[in-house]
């Protein structure tokens, strides 16, 4: 969908909910993440370290009440990122909308 690299990390739906999470809250426990995705630990862990890799997140440990925990951050990379991907997603719905009409209302 998208170009180059974005739209090949991007175009994975886990990848880019945890994009919008992250968009969203800047900020977000692991636990947290995979309970808002319905992730397994390993599925989580394999869509983060594609896009740590990718510089458009960040990870630590972090101290908790209940102990250290992962933390997920987005990066100024990231965030720009997904946000031209939602740019052109947008793109895609106008362009597809003009030439079939929308059918958002329930129907072709």
């Amino acid at each position: 969908l998208g170009g180059g690299l974005r739209g090949a990390l991007l175009d994975a739906r886990a990848r880019l909910m945890l994009m919008g999470l992250l968009h969203q809250h800047r900020d977000i426990s692991a636990r947290a993440a995979r309970k808002a995705l319905d992730l397994t630990d390993g599925n989580l862990a394999s869509h983060v370290a594609k896009l740590e890799d990718a510089g458009w997140l960040s990870s630590r440990r972090a101290l908790s009440p209940s102990g250290f925990e992962l933390r997920y951050s987005i990066t100024p990379a990231g965030a720009t990122a997904f946000l031209e991907h939602v740019a052109h997603l947008r793109q895609l719905i106008d362009r597809w909308e003009s030439q079939h009409g929308n059918t958002s209302a329930g129907g072709p």
